[in-house]
């Protein structure tokens, strides 16, 4: 891999004529660099305008695509002809093509004069000279759609490419955010760190798991779920409902991309987002927007308490994030550690499994009936507060009333009751009340015991402040999870929330928003999503109308 490849005649940076020896490994990882930042597969296809004995057209349009296995095409007149451009675009189904200025010019030119007819198939335009107007970069992508990807000389040891809005997320809100935009023909780009959409909601749900609120509480905008589904839909079929979502709006994240920082630029007015590929590991794609939306949400980490003794405990200890099914327990004494919704649910679980469940609740803990009077309760507190105006404190009021009514005294279960209501405690210590789905009976019959917090843990028991102690086998953590939003750097709290309360967010932001922090179980995100779009797809139109004269 040490032999001479090519042999490249360049210049210096006196701007004298050189020679510069291209190693086979040199090639290669170049090649290979290009594969990665590019994302190049099979189905991918390029047609060639640069000259091969040029290094952009020979390493990044030819050997790249065919190391990938993509195709390639050379122009039908023998070289770049602005006049059969798309018709060889078209006949090759070409996704991507790299230019200089002076051909990216002629395209933009000739679409000028003669309209193209939109080309949905392509999905970046490159170009090997950082000195491309920005003019240019923009025109482009108002003129075709595509993003504009900046290369660097160095043979790709970095390259940017731009769009008009990048989202940092593929959960509900960020398709939710996407569709919107896609309805406004805003160009944008979804980044996703895994290698699916809703990861949390494919990836980190156990077997069994139905959504804990009815579906219209879940339905993302403009689609509604199918009317066959149950009013409280499992996991798997939202999953399917998700999917089916981002189908119909032709949304295609960047899987893989784990966001590293993101800078405003204040000179540019742009948002510089720098990434790194989860699976290869490979750093030095930055991307450019004029806005950024953020979705990553209130869920996307696990929260591990710190508990004394849990490390010497030497039975098994998994998250509520990587538990299946409680088939797995059978015969087992098991704690679940926390008593929100997944803690409850999780308990029952084990208990309908054949294991002996008990459970932690060290802190106050609303719980509320699934439905009132043949009604979903939080349809009736909706209608509360959205058709009779009542305020929020007053909606407690009459949700704690009802549970106390139709479930009776649950501090006599071990379950207390906090002095803020349900409603005003998502708000503002993001803890969601639990929808009783059956545990409650189960603990009033005795199979599911109730403790209060952990004192420590030994190696086959666990002991509990009130000087009780258990005998157990494993241990399910279900200690919710949190945002991974950085508080300096994204003008948030301490728990990585925005600092402006719903619904504005941060509202634009120089051109940064988020969604998904509402705080709110029901209607936030998706009346976010909406309000987002709608505030951008207005900027993006002014912007275009003033670059149509550049």
């Amino acid at each position: 891999m040490s032999d001479v490849a090519l042999l490249l005649h360049t210049l210096n940076t006196e701007r004298r004529p050189m020679g510069l020896p291209l190693t086979q490994g040199t090639l290669a990882a170049s090649v290979q660099n290009v594969r990665s930042v590019y994302r190049l597969v099979e189905t991918d296809a390029t047609v060639v305008v640069l000259p091969l004995f040029h290094a952009h057209g020979l390493v990044c349009g030819l050997l790249s695509s065919l190391a990938s296995g993509a195709s390639v095409w050379l122009p039908a007149a023998g070289r770049f002809s602005a006049s059969t451009f798309w018709d060889d675009m078209r006949e090759s189904g070409a996704t991507w093509y790299i230019g200089e200025p002076t051909i990216h010019q002629t395209i933009l030119d000739r679409y000028a004069c003669v309209p193209e007819a939109p080309y949905r198939a392509l999905r970046f335009i490159s170009t090997y000279d950082p000195s491309l107007e920005l003019a240019i970069q923009g025109r482009l992508l108002a003129a075709f759609g595509a993003p504009v990807v900046l290369q660097a000389h160095e043979m790709l040891e970095a390259s940017h490419l731009m769009t008009s809005v990048i989202i940092v997320g593929a959960g509900p809100s960020g398709i939710s955010v996407a569709a919107c935009l896609r309805e406004k023909s805003v160009p944008f780009m979804v980044l996703e760190r895994d290698d699916c959409i809703a990861p949390l909601w494919q990836k980190q749900t156990y077997d069994g798991l139905k959504l804990h609120l009815p579906k219209r509480f879940h339905e993302l905008p403009r689609m509604a779920f199918h009317d066959h589904y149950p009013e409280y839909p499992t996991s798997r079929q939202y999953v399917d409902y998700l999917k089916s979502y981002a189908a119909k709006f032709e949304i295609n994240p960047e899987f893989n991309t784990t966001v590293l920082s993101a800078r405003y630029d204040e000179t540019s007015g742009l948002w510089r987002v720098r990434v790194r590929a989860t699976d290869t590991g490979v750093d030095g794609m930055e991307y450019i927007a004029r806005w950024l939306v953020v979705t990553t949400g209130e869920n996307a980490q696990s929260v591990v308490p710190n508990i004394p003794g849990l490390d010497s405990f030497t039975g098994e200890v998994t998250h509520v994030g990587d538990y299946n099914s409680g088939e797995a327990y059978r015969g087992k004494s098991v704690l679940v550690v926390g008593s929100g919704n997944s803690g409850m649910e999780v308990a029952l679980d084990l208990f309908d499994h054949g294991a002996r469940p008990a459970v932690v609740a060290r802190n106050g803990v609303h719980v509320l009936p699934r439905e009132v009077f043949g009604k979903p309760t939080l349809e009736l507190a909706s209608m509360l507060l959205e058709d009779w105006r009542l305020p929020l404190w007053a909606v407690d009021k009459v949700m704690a009333l009802l549970a106390r009514v139709v479930l009776g005294d649950l501090a006599k279960l071990g379950l207390r009751r906090p002095t803020d209501g349900p409603l005003e405690r998502k708000g503002t210590r993001v803890r969601t009340p639990v929808f009783d789905g059956g545990t409650l009976e189960r603990i009033r019959a005795g199979d599911i015991a109730v403790f209060p917090a952990v004192a420590r843990f030994g190696r086959d028991k666990v002991e509990f402040v009130n000087g009780r102690a258990l005998d157990i086998d494993a241990v399910v953590l279900a200690t919710g999870r949190r945002s991974n939003m950085p508080q300096a750097k994204w003008h948030g709290d301490r728990n990585g929330y925005p600092a402006i309360a719903f619904p504005y967010s941060w509202d634009g932001y120089c051109g940064l928003y988020a969604v998904g922090f509402s705080r709110r179980s029901f209607g936030g995100s998706s009346t976010a999503a909406v309000r987002v779009a709608e505030d951008i797809g207005g900027a993006w139109r002014a912007w275009r109308e003033g670059t149509e004269g550049l």
